[in-house]
């Protein structure tokens, strides 16, 4: 049942299933320019409260890096009661107010790990939201034979389809014909399906775009001084050291620099790293070159504030929340031109967006960079802040969730 009043007043969703039944507020507030999550057309923004919403959560792992876990699960949302079903052993400390279990990396760890999940939950859950394609369709094989087929589901793609191998294309086909809805992290991420694709999820396809945990990056670097500069000029990215991120361009282009005494610095680990560091030994700037290898996000977050320049070159992208949190962190930034990055960068004239593999056009923008004065850097770095604020916060990425939530649990269908 779904009754709607005007701004300013509520509306109550009842819906039952497994006999028990689940009550919902949607409040209803003012639009807020630029806040879309891509569930159809809306004449005013939602904010949803769900108190005890049951969720079991699935995830591939839980780290430092792991941005479902990081951005969804900690700290723990408000009135929702999570329960966290892990294919691998977490590598971090989970909360003890998470119930979290956990496989072994395997098929038949995982599916354990499902079955105590559910049987430590005597009203079972409101629904299953799982965050990779690998227990997606393990959770599928659960809930056949175990009889949980009944209980809603929730997939969210956090790529782009062109960044998915053949075994995880195929795995992609039962989710988008068989959950309940189908989250896409971007609008360039939903954009990247094939059509036919696209078409077997019909109408439950939603976007809920990526945010960055404001609170948490403020929190971290009001812990920090920040205020004395460093010497040079520094440029950071962030990320995967893998191919598709295009890191030898950035490479090339730093070696190109006017400015001989900016310092380079890749933050993350990956299969690149011993090519990248061979070639900025045969270019001659290694001595001005950091790899810092995987570290704490905190850590991240401060290496960010003392920088100068993030860039990233990246060929594909889902929605990336390392480009999110440099902009949160007001540092100013260069963007190879692809779908995710124009979709953050809007209509925006400072942030550059370079063509992918342009290695000359990218120098020339990170001389141009370079070149200014830290006043008008840290203008930048103010408006780049402003922008992930209007648009890419980790409260509306979850209010965007919320509202899927409360559409399944309403019983409703919109056109995505």
């Amino acid at each position: 049942m779904l009754t709607p009043t005007y701004p300013g007043g509520n509306v109550t969703v009842s819906c039952r299933h497994d006999g028990g039944l689940c009550e919902r507020v949607i409040t209803h507030l003012l639009p807020k320019e630029n806040e879309i999550v891509g569930l159809g057309a809306q004449t005013h923004e939602e904010v949803l409260a769900i108190p005890r919403v049951r969720i079991c959560r699935l995830l591939l792992g839980a780290s430092q890096t792991t941005g479902p876990y990081n951005l969804l699960c900690l700290p723990p949302e408000p009135g929702h009661d999570m329960t966290l079903c892990v294919l691998f052993r977490p590598t971090v400390i989970v909360p003890q107010t998470l119930r979290c279990f956990h496989g072994n990396g395997s098929i038949v760890g995982f599916l354990g790990a499902l079955k105590r999940a559910f049987r430590s939950r005597d009203q079972g859950f409101d629904l299953v939201h799982a965050h990779s394609t690998h227990v997606a369709v393990l959770y599928l094989l659960f809930s056949w034979f175990c009889g949980t087929s009944r209980i809603p589901t929730v997939f969210t793609l956090h790529t782009s389809y062109g960044n998915l191998d053949l075994k995880h294309k195929l795995m992609l086909i039962p989710i988008l014909f068989w959950f309940s809805r189908v989250v896409f992290c971007s609008h360039a991420s939903r954009d990247s399906l094939p059509r036919f694709l696209l078409r077997l999820t019909g109408n439950r396809s939603r976007v809920v775009t990526n945010g960055v945990d404001l609170a948490r990056v403020d929190s971290t670097l009001n812990q920090m001084d920040i205020s004395e500069h460093k010497d040079g000029f520094r440029i950071v990215t962030v990320g995967r050291l893998i191919h598709l991120k295009m890191l030898q361009v950035l490479l090339e282009a730093f070696a190109r620099l006017a400015h001989s005494e900016a310092v380079l610095t890749f933050v993350g680990e990956g299969a690149d790293e011993e090519r990248l560091r061979a070639t900025s030994e045969e270019m001659g700037v290694a001595t001005r070159v950091v790899f810092t290898g995987l570290v704490p996000r905190e850590q991240v977050y401060g290496i960010l504030a003392l920088s100068d320049l993030f860039v990233s070159t990246s060929s594909r992208e889902g929605m990336p929340v390392a480009v999110l949190e440099a902009m949160a962190c007001g540092v100013p930034t260069i963007l190879s031109d692809i779908p995710p990055h124009r979709e953050i960068a809007g209509q925006a004239d400072f942030i550059p967006l370079i063509e992918v593999g342009n290695v000359e056009r990218l120098a020339q923008a990170i001389d141009q960079v370079a070149l200014m004065s830290p006043s008008e850097r840290t203008r930048i770095g103010r408006r780049c802040r402003e922008l992930v604020e209007n648009r890419f916060s980790v409260t509306a990425m979850r209010r965007g969730y919320d509202r899927v939530f409360a559409e399944i649990a309403a019983g409703r269908s919109h056109d995505g």
